[in-house]
């Protein structure tokens, strides 16, 4: 089989294709895609029915080499915002998935999760620290399957 080079909208798409699919095995959470990507950073809405409570979801993609980031303008470091950070092996399938209420940056003390004002080459932004082993252990506290049946 040939190996082809999963582009940045391939990765995304899986992404956030995956992250539906974990939260949609919860039967308490109702879970709506976007009808297009308007770049104001929610991929999916989700209701909890054991609560009545909203969340907008930001899907993100990572790999071996780079942490999933969100530009710091599309973040909102509010508990009704979920950054969803799937990391994603060579061949594009997804592995590790975190689901993190973005008040969880004004609250961890950790270093897993990092905020950068001075930005990169697109400006500031936040991101998910799941390239270091030192952020292993506190980043399981994310992990997505724990954190469903807290929403």
């Amino acid at each position: 089989m040939e190996k082809r080079h999963l582009g940045p909208k391939r990765k995304g798409d899986i992404a956030e294709l995956h992250v539906a699919s974990l939260l949609l095995s919860d039967p308490a959470l109702e879970v709506f895609t976007a009808a297009c990507d308007d770049g104001h950073g929610s991929d999916l809405a989700v209701r909890s029915t054991r609560t009545g409570r909203w969340y907008s979801v930001q899907v993100k993609a990572g790999g071996s080499t780079v942490n999933p980031w969100i530009k710091a303008d599309r973040f909102r470091a509010t508990s009704d915002f979920l950054v969803a950070a799937v990391m994603l092996d060579e061949r594009g399938l997804p592995g590790q998935t975190f689901l993190i209420p973005g008040a969880a940056w004004l609250e961890d003390t950790s270093g897993c999760l990092g905020k950068n004002d001075d930005g990169g080459a697109n400006g500031p932004y936040v991101e998910v620290r799941t390239m270091a082993a030192m952020h292993a252990p506190a980043l399981q506290a994310y992990d997505a399957l724990f954190m469903l049946s807290k929403l």
